[in-house]
């Protein structure tokens, strides 16, 4: 058990790709987690850009993390506080599992890095 608070809610969404070569929606899991997210300006090369960054530390001892845990990669996190959709999207783009190797063999901690990308349609 963590002495953590674990205030914020994410949707984990696992997606496979269509005959068509586009990503779709398979699945999707409720994860609760502390979220950060950062967003930046860009200018170079004569172009303005919007750079967004999150990370996600999720509770090491939901069942779905224990499972998934080498696994998160393939996943999208979907943010649901009264966003707009095209907000609220994110890239996991790597995993970070800390484990106590020498006691008890269990997870410590579970870190998302994430980027901000584009949503897919929840079509069944």
């Amino acid at each position: 058990m963590s002495l953590l608070n674990f205030p914020d809610s994410i949707v984990l969404v696992k997606t496979t790709v269509s005959a068509y070569g586009k990503p779709v929606y398979d699945s999707e899991t409720d994860v609760n987690c502390i979220f950060v997210r950062n967003t930046g300006y860009l200018h170079n090369a004569n172009q303005n850009s919007i750079n967004s960054d999150a990370v996600a530390y999720l509770e090491p001892y939901n069942a779905f993390v224990i499972t998934n845990e080498y696994r998160l990669e393939e996943y999208l996190v979907v943010v649901d506080w009264n966003e707009p959709e095209q907000d609220s999207w994110y890239k996991v783009t790597s995993t970070e599992v800390n484990r106590d190797s020498q006691l008890t063999n269990t997870i410590d901690s579970v870190t998302l890095n994430l980027k901000k990308t584009t949503g897919i349609s929840r079509v069944s």
